[in-house]
């Protein structure tokens, strides 16, 4: 498993080339330790077992009302890790087969929101990972384990993720069938959109829909959504990763730097050779390593 990053230590990335130091030299405020590492890998250091059946637990069902999940797992789960896969803002069929070689070791939970594009609105990511996690908590969910609980988030879902993991039941929908959440115990954020100023840059007619209304109209509403304001570190392991072709990696990289200067224990990795959304149909054993604890 890749070095943790705690006290200025940081791992090295994938790519080893001195072009993909992560964060770029200088970006922290103090020293950085470098840490050999070795690509993650899933399972113990053996490869994700493609032999193994993955079957649906449970398709588009409703839960929390509005919202609707999918579960995949292994044939014969019992005591398995889980794991929240957050999608994007794009929908939740980008993360569908990524969702489907993590359930091969794990029990997968994927909430549905709708994107502002059909409609959704703010805040149902984060009433969908919270509902999600207060699932997760139950113990006769699937077969799986209530204290091994991961949240994948991606792209604005690695957001959502972070807010949520941060802000105890705060989200948690009155209309969840359960009504205790219990904090993740490691948030992986795939790319992320970390600053609230890129947001409302992009695809801004539909993001302004989306939060109700503009930066300059609803300016509470879009504070909600920069993570700078959690600031006190907490036990959950968070691990910060994106591919080493994304055009926007720096927003990553400033994250890290920002919650490295804070003191939060952080595990940081760039993936060689894709995007962040390549990612999710070239690199999903690479993806999967990182959720080990």
């Amino acid at each position: 498993m890749l070095g943790v990053i705690a006290g200025g230590c940081i791992a090295e990335p994938l790519d080893q080339s001195p072009l993909n130091t992560y964060p770029p030299p200088g970006s922290i405020p103090f020293s950085v330790t470098t840490i050999a590492a070795s690509p993650p890998t899933s399972g113990g250091g053996d490869a994700v077992d493609s032999s193994v059946d993955v079957i649906t637990l449970a398709k588009d069902r409703p839960f929390a009302g509005r919202f609707r999940y999918d579960v995949y797992g292994p044939d014969s789960a019992l005591n398995t890790p889980v794991v929240i896969l957050v999608h994007d803002l794009g929908g939740v069929a980008e993360v569908a087969h990524l969702a489907r070689v993590l359930a091969e070791t794990r029990i997968v939970i994927v909430p549905h929101y709708d994107s502002p594009v059909r409609g959704g609105r703010f805040p149902d990511p984060m009433s969908a990972t919270a509902c999600a996690l207060a699932m997760a908590s139950e113990s006769d969910v699937y077969g799986a384990n209530p204290t091994d609980v991961a949240v994948l988030g991606v792209g604005f879902g690695a957001l959502a993720g972070f807010i949520v993991a941060n802000t105890g039941e705060l989200y948690l929908p009155a209309e969840c069938e359960y009504d205790e959440m219990a904090a993740p115990e490691r948030l992986v954020a795939l790319g992320g959109s970390w600053s609230p100023d890129a947001l409302a840059n992009d695809s801004f007619d539909a993001m302004a829909t989306f939060m109700g209304g503009t930066p300059q109209q609803v300016p509470a509403t879009w504070a909600l959504l920069d993570p700078a304001q959690y600031g006190s570190p907490t036990p959950i392991e968070i691990t910060l990763i994106r591919g080493a072709h994304d055009l926007d990696g720096s927003v990553t990289d400033g994250f890290a730097g920002q919650l490295l200067a804070k003191g939060w224990p952080v595990v940081a990795g760039i993936i060689a050779g894709h995007t962040s959304r390549s990612a999710l149909s070239g690199a999903e054993a690479e993806i999967a390593g990182y959720l080990e604890p």
